[in-house]
């Protein structure tokens, strides 16, 4: 049983993650990438070293790839951490695990949903269904996460 001080910081921190994400969206077109170029070329800096000596082509290549894993990435892992903070706070409440699960895969379905169609009203964005689907998928692994934490506490509370 939680306390109501957990309740509160659980609900800060997926308040508080919400406003984060609704913040980057809420960036232009242009604000968002060159934030994302920014840690695209830091991360090239350390996996391809050599990068310098590619051809402009291969680097164009190379860049652009790097650059789409890169914000999907985030994407991904921006959602696996709000289904992380929506299942802890909704582990406050008397329900059932399978309850918390759908709640929270169903919530963070509907922010994900939100969150593309406020895109589409800032300058040089468009909203993306494969980016809901990316969102979904990232919040699938936090409810998966959080599923095989609870389950090894429950585990080792039977123990003892």
């Amino acid at each position: 049983m939680y306390t109501l001080g957990k309740r509160v910081l659980f609900g800060l921190l997926l308040g508080g993650w919400m406003f984060l994400i609704f913040s980057f969206s809420a960036q232009t077109g242009e604000t968002s990438s060159a934030l994302s170029s920014n840690v695209t070329n830091h991360f090239i800096k350390i996996i391809k070293p050599d990068y310098p000596s590619l051809s402009r082509t291969e680097q164009e290549n190379y860049y652009n790839n790097v650059h789409l894993f890169v914000r999907k990435t985030a994407h991904f892992t921006e959602y696996a951490i709000l289904a992380v903070f929506c299942f802890l706070f909704l582990s406050t409440f008397q329900n059932g695990k399978n309850y918390k699960i759908k709640l929270t895969i169903l919530f963070c379905l509907i922010f994900a949903c939100l969150d593309e169609w406020h895109q589409s009203f800032i300058s040089e964005r468009t909203p993306q269904v494969l980016d809901v689907l990316i969102d979904t998928s990232g919040t699938i692994i936090g409810v998966v996460i959080c599923w095989y934490v609870s389950h090894l506490i429950k585990k080792d509370k039977t123990k003892k």
